[in-house]
């Protein structure tokens, strides 16, 4: 169940397709993942990508990604409640 959107706080490059952008992010155990996504994901100005809030506990959010990360640990990642802004 989706609690709510969120902009997780990513490093954002080009991506290799046009409208496509490369997103690296860390999860709360500082584990670096990436994935690519379209323009309307992400955030240019405040470096960030939507993403679904699951679950929350005291600083740290459970979210679903857009797309699953190249690293391949699923779509579902434990983050900092800093990295996160709603």
């Amino acid at each position: 169940m989706i609690l709510e959107e969120a902009w997780l706080k990513c490093n954002i490059s080009e991506g290799l397709l046009p409208e496509e952008f490369a997103v690296s992010c860390k999860s709360i155990d500082n584990d670096q993942f990436s994935f690519f996504v379209a323009r309307s994901l992400i955030n240019l100005t405040t470096s960030s990508v939507k993403v679904n809030v699951l679950d929350r506990k005291g600083n740290i959010f459970l979210v679903f990604l857009p797309t699953t990360p190249i690293e391949n640990l699923g779509r579902t990642v434990r983050v900092s409640k800093d990295d996160i802004k709603i």
